[in-house]
């Protein structure tokens, strides 16, 4: 299961990465602690037999209309949504896709890309631009920033810029400072 608070890993396997990626489809405007034990549900619903297969495995096992069962029956909501961002997703290749392939699959913008890879892949240089870090930018530096995540890529990369610009003078990890900013101002329930 993800962990949201526990989410940066840079050594996960093949399996976790697909969790992962998934998780960072499912969690897109939603609360991520209650969005980490939907998908959990959904990868491994109490059922007789574990079949062992990844993520992906078993998503491509999976008609739509048993796929569209699983993912009501985990309350994940978005279905439409997230059976199309789910059937591009697993084509992709996990360890080595970049942020245009991500962002080629259905429902997966700037954010979403870049917050699997930050959280995945060591030396990441993307900042993920929630409500939190816009936040950050405009209270503690009066960046002028959107209350949501820009939808325009050359808004996005010009604050993306302005992000990482600050985690360069202040020496720190972009993954890691992204955590404790968003740790510091998110409202996460306890699992």
């Amino acid at each position: 299961m993800i962990y949201p608070r526990e989410i940066l890993n840079h050594n996960r396997t093949t399996k976790e990465l697909e969790e992962l990626l998934l998780y960072c489809i499912c969690v897109a405007g939603k609360r991520s602690g209650q969005q980490a034990v939907k998908l959990d549900t959904f990868l491994h619903p109490k059922r007789p037999i574990d079949f062992g297969y990844t993520p992906f495995e078993w998503i491509n096992r999976l008609p739509d209309n048993q796929l569209l069962i699983w993912l009501k029956y985990a309350g994940l909501g978005q279905y439409g949504k997230l059976m199309k961002s789910f059937r591009q997703a697993v084509k992709l290749d996990v360890r080595n896709c970049t942020v245009e392939d991500l962002e080629g699959v259905f429902g997966i913008g700037p954010k979403t890309a870049r917050l699997f890879l930050l959280m995945s892949r060591p030396n990441q240089r993307v900042a993920v631009l929630d409500t939190h870090i816009l936040q950050w930018l405009n209270e503690d530096y009066g960046i002028e920033v959107p209350k949501a995540s820009p939808s325009s890529i050359k808004i996005y990369k010009r604050l993306e810029k302005i992000f990482l610009d600050i985690c360069d003078k202040l020496k720190v990890d972009p993954a890691t400072f992204d955590l404790q900013i968003w740790s510091g101002r998110s409202k996460l329930q306890p699992l």
